[in-house]
């Protein structure tokens, strides 16, 4: 006697499959569940309305079930595959790494579907469904790998790997590389502190504040405060794979603006006084260089004034935290370096800037004294200007002698351009 549950599932795989030819256009919709059953002549002599119903029923009423069974066949023919293969890899790092390249490699034709799946996944009430498919993808990953934990471990070691696997799948979609060569490289690079994974709270403080609190899958035409990144998107778009530097990054996508310079491949130097926030930009954008250090005019230690692990109110000027901040202030000792010994001693030494933001609460005007303008003189500036007749600010003034002219303004930031470029 056959089992329905069994039968139930292959006929879902089947209508998943029709329907893969009609996501990219119609999305994952019952317009392309319908469109794909046609293709393959399923229950042809039912009415489209009956087909309806057979659908509804067999993915509950909601297309998070289309995502579902489309990934379980998917970490299934990736089993197969690896399963076959004459000579796998002996370490783990590298049997990882082989099985979510050949997942990617058979996932290709369905690119686009994958890329319209995102918008589903992301949406907030997907979020335990979406959980849960990412999971079970992870654990396949790890069963096929060889791990056999079945400790506390078992479950941080799908954490960590859910957040290398989703941020690898994300680099991917925009990978036109011969071979996936760039995504094999961005893999590495995520799994390079493999042996971490046992070790929970790091890893899953970055899973949650990136891909739940700050929905990293809903892509977004801006992730400035005001819009400042459009507008360096215009200011640049003569510029490909531009050098950025960012001194106060605070957070790798929320209220960024260098996030979608980073989409169009410019890469460049992150800076900030929270260890925290350098930890979300190591692991969002790994192929930055990311810096916990104060800037200032100075190179030696300095006193920085926080509350949270990470803010956008963290100072090393006293006078500022009090005026900004409301309760206890903290104080830590942190290393100070000026932009330009930074510049110097990274692999962008004597390169030019394309694009500096400054956002130091009260030491932007410090930052811009640190840096040598006669090797790195930026194209384009950023930077946050409080004062309340901005032409009668140090830093516009300074600016002006420099020979920058203001070409935008939100509430605080104002972005200059060089003149002399």
């Amino acid at each position: 006697m056959k089992n329905k549950k069994s039968d139930d599932h292959l006929v879902k795989i089947d209508l998943v499959k029709a329907m893969l030819l009609h996501v990219p256009f119609d999305g994952w919709t019952w317009l392309a569940m319908e469109q794909g059953a046609s293709d393959i002549k399923f229950k042809q002599n039912n009415t489209e309305q009956q087909r309806m119903e057979i659908f509804k029923n067999l993915f509950q009423n909601d297309p998070i079930y289309f995502i579902e069974t489309f990934t379980q066949f998917v970490d299934d023919a990736t089993k197969k595959r690896y399963i076959a293969l004459d000579v796998k890899p002996e370490r783990i790092p590298e049997k990882i790494t082989k099985i979510i390249l050949m997942r990617l490699s058979y996932c290709l034709p369905y690119r686009e579907a994958i890329r319209s799946s995102l918008l589903i996944t992301a949406l907030p009430k997907n979020s335990k469904k979406s959980l849960n498919i990412l999971y079970k993808t992870c654990n396949s990953i790890w069963r096929l790998a060889g791990d056999q934990s079945t400790d506390f471990s078992f479950y941080t070691k799908r954490l960590s790997l859910g957040a290398v696997y989703a941020s690898t799948l994300l680099f991917w979609l925009n990978d036109n590389s011969l071979d996936q060569e760039e995504t094999d490289n961005f893999l590495k690079r995520r799994l390079s502190d493999i042996s971490m994974i046992g070790k929970i709270k790091k890893p899953i403080k970055i899973f949650q504040n990136i891909y739940l609190k700050n929905s990293f899958f809903i892509k977004k035409k801006s992730y400035s405060m005001e819009g400042e990144d459009l507008e360096i998107s215009k200011l640049s778009s003569g510029i490909k794979k531009g050098f950025y530097v960012d001194a106060g990054c605070y957070h790798p996508l929320h209220l960024n603006n260098t996030y979608l310079l980073y989409q169009k491949k410019w890469r460049g130097i992150n800076i900030d006084l929270s260890q925290y926030s350098i930890d979300l930009f190591n692991f969002i954008r790994a192929d930055d260089i990311n810096i916990n250090t104060a800037v200032s005019e100075l190179d030696g230690e300095i006193t920085y004034y926080h509350q949270k692990k990470i803010s956008q109110l963290n100072t090393i000027k006293k006078k500022e935290a009090k005026k900004r901040m409301q309760g206890l202030i903290k104080e830590k000792k942190i290393k100070s370096q000026t932009l330009t010994t930074i510049l110097n001693n990274s692999k962008f030494v004597n390169r030019r800037i394309d694009f500096l933001n400054i956002d130091l609460e009260g030491a932007d005007m410090d930052a811009l004294r640190s840096l040598n303008f006669s090797i790195y003189r930026p194209r384009i500036i950023c930077i946050e200007i409080i004062d309340q007749v901005i032409e009668q600010s140090e830093i516009f003034k300074l600016l002006k002698n420099l020979n920058y002219t203001k070409k935008w303004s939100s509430t605080f930031n104002h972005i200059f351009i060089d003149n002399l470029a």
